[in-house]
């Protein structure tokens, strides 16, 4: 990957951002238009993967890891206490 890629896509709010900070820990980040108006981003991985274990109630299937995480990235487990997903190892 070169430098000055994108990881993602923008944030989105109303406006403009016209500012940014990362909290004290860098797990959350705040950002905010000229209006005033702050938004409070989740941005730690773990959050993210304890978040999908709760929704989703399994792993990740092979073909979701794929797609969300990518194809580079060896498969394992995020929910050690739940069922794998579709054709993924049971360990």
């Amino acid at each position: 990957m070169g430098y000055r890629q994108p990881l993602g896509d923008p944030l989105l709010g109303s406006g403009e951002v016209t500012s940014v900070a990362f909290g004290p820990n860098g797990k959350m980040l705040a950002s905010a238009n000229r209006f005033g108006t702050v938004w409070i981003w989740d941005i730690d991985p773990n959050s993210w993967a304890a978040r999908l274990c709760r929704v989703a109630n399994r792993n990740l299937s092979i073909s979701e890891w794929r797609h969300f995480i990518g194809a580079t990235v060896p498969y394992r487990r995020t929910c050690p206490d739940l069922p794998p997903g579709v054709v993924a190892p049971a360990k």
